[in-house]
């Protein structure tokens, strides 16, 4: 690699220019939000979300035929709620220690299933499934960055 500056050939992986000490290779934006999506975590934690309410909606689907509507609701809420947790506790795990990447990965999955359920639901569900799905999901994310960081003795204050 040359320097643009004095034209001075430098190693392949140099910072600076061993000549003049000009900076040959640029700076690598650390607020790239492309390098904090992981799309495997993506991925597992959209699979996750999937199979966990599919499982847990047969649940609400038998007992709902013994209670009644507001009980089956209240079911509802809480199942979904309980898999956007899962789903971002696994997710932020499999993202690693950093929270804005757990968040980020999550938010995505959020806003996907968010999308689906306004196309079932309309508007109201496309809302209520943005403020509901990405508010447990942050839960999930700081909860599954901090098993992660525990798990790898990651110092946690740092």
């Amino acid at each position: 690699m040359y320097c643009q500056k004095c034209g001075t050939e430098n190693e392949d992986n140099a910072t600076f220019c061993q000549n003049c000490g000009t900076r040959i290779k640029p700076k690598e934006n650390k607020n790239d939000i492309s390098k904090l999506i992981n799309y495997k975590a993506i991925l597992i934690g959209a699979l996750v979300f999937f199979f966990v309410l599919l499982a847990l909606s047969v649940v609400i689907i038998l007992v709902s035929r013994t209670t009644n509507l507001s009980r089956s609701l209240v079911l509802a809420v809480t199942v979904l709620g309980f898999t956007m947790i899962i789903t971002g506790i696994i997710t932020s795990f499999i993202s690693g220690k950093e929270y804005s990447s757990g968040l980020i990965n999550t938010i995505i999955i959020s806003i996907s299933y968010s999308i689906l359920f306004g196309l079932v639901g309309g508007l109201y569900g496309l809302i209520a499934g943005l403020i509901f799905l990405i508010g447990f999901g942050v839960i999930g994310s700081l909860i599954g960055v901090l098993i992660y960081r525990k798990n790898n003795k990651y110092n946690l204050t740092g």
